[in-house]
């Protein structure tokens, strides 16, 4: 049975191991190997899940977390009623079942349930498959970029405008 239901104490654990396979795979060839293989560890993960408290949604299928989604509001100063898309990983052995794109009609529908205008997030501009994935989602590169001197990788903004 397909479940999307709302992210659980619980399933911290199982999500910060989703979320840094998930980086190092995706990432990997543009990310430096200390930050994807020293500093995003699933010990940290877990705790950073838990400080940050997320919302957000998980895709259980046979009682197993295949994928997880967490939203936060965009800060009102930088972008008017724009929910922010914060993370969306797959468990790399499940990628290409129509998981991610589930996981973003989740993130539309409360969007839309919450009257936000916009969907936002930031893609690394060397993820190639994350954009081509987006922009088949419809979103589209908004003209706002950043560059992350620590890593030294930049990335770009994607939109959305939400369908009520």
């Amino acid at each position: 049975m397909i479940k999307i239901r709302a992210i659980e104490k619980q399933d911290i654990s199982r999500i910060a191991e989703i979320h840094v396979y998930g980086r190092r795979i995706a990432y990997k060839g543009f990310m430096p190997h200390k930050f994807l293989f020293g500093e995003s560890t699933v010990a940290k993960a877990i705790e950073r899940f838990t400080e940050d408290n997320h919302e957000g949604y998980v895709f259980e299928e046979g009682g197993i977390i295949k994928g997880f989604a967490t939203i936060e509001k965009w800060p009102e100063d930088e972008r008017k009623n724009t929910l922010r898309l914060h993370k969306i990983f797959i468990e790399p052995a499940f990628q290409g079942q129509g998981i991610g794109k589930a996981l973003i009609k989740q993130v539309e529908k409360t969007a839309a349930e919450f009257n936000y205008e916009f969907i936002s997030m930031w893609v690394f501009d060397d993820n190639h498959d994350a954009r081509t994935f987006y922009e088949k989602m419809g979103y589209y590169q908004d003209g706002v970029s950043r560059f992350s001197e620590r890593n030294g990788v930049a990335f770009s903004s994607y939109t959305k405008a939400v369908v009520k």
